[in-house]
């Protein structure tokens, strides 16, 4: 089987370094994987000097030439999308944000065309990713089912590739509608093709901020380090870009990586806290979202609000008091 990464990569982001942390924390478990790096004329072109490092590390490099008014984004989506009718053979798909804890061997037992781990560990979709669906009037195919495709285990079969040339074209469908993200049409994809993805346990993408109980037996921890969205309520050094960026300036990267690695479970950042089932439900509302964007960027607004908010607690707090003494 085939451990593949798909890289959009230019000297001004982090990508590159992403990737190349995650592929050697793979070869630290498993220094044997076939891995194999699927990417653009315009990435390798630019993989020269430090950069160049990343080609000793696996066996298969894919080159795909693409048209170069693409940006960085929609190129990593068609890639992403398209991976599976470029690729020969069974392969085990994992984002550049990823950082492999165990060895990777997929259980005999799953008998699956697809595999994947539940989006935010949840039924329930997240709200900027329900927004998307709603936008792209998606919410008539969704029927409780929606994965994150950070981590995808893909068998080479017809169907696979029949899903995958589905999901390729109902992206560039997105993309026409100014969304150029790969999730909600995974979303239809699925309902399309009656389910083919399933489940597979959290310890295979723990998404750090919202699987922190799948940390014990953990194999791939999903960072989520670029995501904006994220990035606000960093619990961890991996999730931040300085981190990645430090990376530049090693000179030993594999004992950079043990380091890093041995030491994670006890590495969170100061004021990190675990929150209640009832609060992650309220991360989970639009108002909670509408409220964080208010503060990011407002913050005078978020201030009058929170001011709001205090006056209605202490006028409650003296209701209840004056109610006591009757």
């Amino acid at each position: 089987m085939k451990y593949l990464y798909v890289l959009v990569s230019t000297e001004k982001d982090i990508y590159y370094e992403q990737t190349l942390f995650s592929i050697l924390t793979l070869r630290k478990f498993m220094p044997d994987a076939f891995i194999t790096l699927l990417t653009d004329k315009a990435t390798v072109e630019n993989l020269v000097g430090w950069r160049s490092g990343i080609k000793e590390k696996i066996n298969e490099l894919v080159v795909i030439p693409l048209i170069h008014t693409l940006s960085g984004k929609e190129r990593s989506r068609c890639l992403k999308t398209t991976m599976r009718n470029v690729i020969d053979g069974d392969f085990l798909y994992l984002d550049s944000d990823t950082i492999v804890m165990s060895s990777l061997d997929i259980p005999d037992e799953f008998k699956g065309e697809i595999g994947a781990v539940r989006d935010v560990h949840s039924k329930k979709v997240y709200p900027s990713e329900w927004d998307k669906i709603k936008k792209l009037n998606f919410t008539p195919y969704y029927n409780g089912n929606f994965f994150n495709g950070g981590v995808l285990f893909v068998k080479d079969s017809e169907i696979t590739r029949a899903f995958f040339k589905r999901w390729n074209e109902l992206w560039v469908y997105c993309t026409k509608k100014g969304f150029h993200y790969d999730q909600a049409p995974l979303v239809r994809t699925d309902y399309e093709f009656n389910n083919l993805i399933q489940e597979l346990s959290g310890e295979w993408n723990c998404q750090l901020m919202f699987g922190i109980n799948y940390l014990s037996n953990v194999k791939i921890i999903h960072t989520l380090a670029v995501n904006s969205e994220y990035l606000i309520n960093c619990v961890h050094p991996m999730m931040t870009h300085s981190f990645y960026k430090e990376m530049r300036n090693v000179q030993n990267l594999e004992i950079y990586v043990y380091e890093n690695i041995q030491s994670f479970r006890k590495s969170f950042l100061e004021g990190t806290k675990i929150i209640s089932p009832l609060c992650d439900e309220m991360l989970k509302t639009d108002a909670f979202c509408i409220l964080q964007k208010i503060y990011l960027k407002i913050r005078i607004l978020f201030k009058i609000i929170n001011l709001f908010s205090c006056c209605i607690i202490n006028i409650q707090k003296w209701f209840k008091k004056y109610l006591s003494r009757q």
